[in-house]
Order: structure tokens, then sequence, then C-alpha cells
């Protein structure tokens, strides 16, 4: 049997995230669906990379927050009995990827392996050594950057020449490359994208493609949360999965304004009838 990419396992996790939130809005439960959501959700605790948690992070801080608005009360029509059967299933598979996740029964030794062991330490050592030399670079030229091109020489253990990697950090890398002007520019666009989609999740007359866009939001902050020590960019699979969940959040926005511009032009106010074009429930 083969051995899932870290990278995958963030993508994974996007996925479960994706379907969660969908079904949580349904009014008839695919529990298939949901099975298949509690599996892809806790794909972080089958693998040993730090980084995963991160992502985990990100993607738990988007769900709380959309918890917590006015909207998730009028569009999720999960009850309270259904989201503790889903968080107690969520627990039980996430302990047991844990537990036996890379042929370790001893859960223990898998927490130590996992956050406290050599390899781990080798690899902070190592991020500790690109962040350095990342900060010299930008305080070099703080304001335009270095240019795409540029890495970082880092002296692995084991190994007898250096390596030439980026920061492993998506701030200092845009800020290397591109400068403070970048690293606005940049700022400015994700602002933009999680605005977007909180107007999509408040306004949009379908409860699922509400859920889709917060679940995308989740997906582009899981990212960012893993960017902050991993090279997002250089990976193709994390820098096209935040490309993607990044443009369906366009697509759902550019919808939304069309909408809203029918809605309009007939002299209602915004979205006050059933929008034949867009079904109720997916």
């Amino acid at each position: 049997m083969g051995k899932i990419n870290n990278d995958c396992i963030s993508l994974i996790m996007g996925a479960g995230a994706t379907l969660a939130l969908i079904e949580a809005t349904r009014t008839r439960r695919r529990w298939w669906v949901v099975g298949a959501a509690i599996i892809c959700l806790a794909g972080p605790f089958s693998g040993t990379q730090r980084a995963n948690y991160l992502a985990l992070a990100g993607t738990v801080a988007v769900l709380v927050a959309a918890a917590l608005s006015e909207p998730w009360r009028r569009r999720v029509k999960t009850t309270p009995t259904e989201a503790l059967l889903l968080f107690g299933a969520m627990a039980i598979v996430a302990t047991t990827m844990f537990t036996y996740g890379g042929n370790q029964v001893n859960i223990v030794s898998k927490v130590d392996s996992t956050f406290f062991g050599s390899t781990e330490q080798a690899t902070t050592d190592s991020r500790l050594s690109l962040w350095s030399e990342g900060w010299k670079r930008i305080e070099a030229k703080p304001l335009l950057g270095w240019g795409l091109g540029i890495r970082d020489s880092v002296q692995m253990r084991g190994f007898s020449s250096a390596a030439e990697l980026t920061s492993h950090n998506i701030v200092l890398d845009v800020t290397t490359r591109t400068g403070g002007i970048g690293l606005a520019l940049i700022s400015i666009a994700l602002a933009l994208t999680f605005a977007q989609a909180w107007q999509v999740w408040k306004r949009h007359p379908n409860d699922q493609l509400a859920a889709l866009a917060v679940a995308m939001a989740a997906v582009v902050a899981a990212f960012l949360g893993k960017g902050m020590v991993e090279s997002t960019f250089e990976k193709f699979r994390l820098s096209i999965g935040l490309g993607i969940a990044v443009g369906v959040i366009m697509a759902l926005h550019a919808q939304l304004r069309a909408l809203e511009a029918d809605e309009e032009a007939d002299g209602l106010p915004r979205l006050t009838r059933p929008v034949q074009r867009v079904p109720a429930e997916l």
C-alpha cells in the first residue's frame, strides 16, 4: 500500500470541510457523505508532519467564525444531537488515525516522533536557519525584493553540501521575492477574497453555494496556515488548490452580484423573491 503525500492530506482535509458544510445545510442528510467528510477532516492525524496541524487550525478558525455568525443559524439545519455525534465520530476516527498511523500502536511514541523526534528537530533547525537568511535578504532590499528566482542556502543534517531552498514561510517568501510592495498587494488580495466569501455566505440565496464559499475560505486559510512553515507557492498541489479555492470564491461572488443586479433591475429589494436559476437545494 502506498502512503498519502502530506500535501494531499491538506487537500483531502479541504474536501472534508466542503462536504461537511454542504451537508450541514441540507434538510435531508446523506450519512454516507457525512462519513466521508469525517474521514477526510481527520486526515492530518494520519501523518507525521506538523504543518498539517497548522492547516487544520486554519480550517477550524474559519469554521468557528462562520458558526458564530448570524447566517449560520439561518442556513445550517444540523441539530445539537447530530453535531455531538459528528464530533464524537470525528474524535474516534482522529484518535485511531493518530495512534495507528505509521504502524505505531503506542500513542506516546507517536506524539514524541511527530512533535519531538530527531527528524522533526532537524526540520525545525533548518527552518530557523532559512528564516534567518530570509530576514537578512529582506533587510537588504525591503521595498522591491530580489526577484522570483531567489533561494537561501541551508546546511542539512546528513548532507555534505548546502541545499538551495526557499524560506519555507509564505510571508518571507513573498517579501524576499517582491518586497514590501508585493506583500502588501497579496495581503490586499487575500483580504478581498475572504471579504467576498463572507458576502456570499451572508447574502447568497442558495444555502449550499453559500456553504461552498465558506469551505473554500477554510481551504485558503488552511493553505496559509501550512504556508507558515512550507513553501506553498513551490508545491504544485498546494498552489493549484489555493488557486482553485480563490477562483471558486470569485465565481460565487460574481454570481451573487449578477443575481442582485437582476433583482434591482426588476425594482425589487435584493434577493426578496426565489431565484429560479439557482436550485433551492443541491
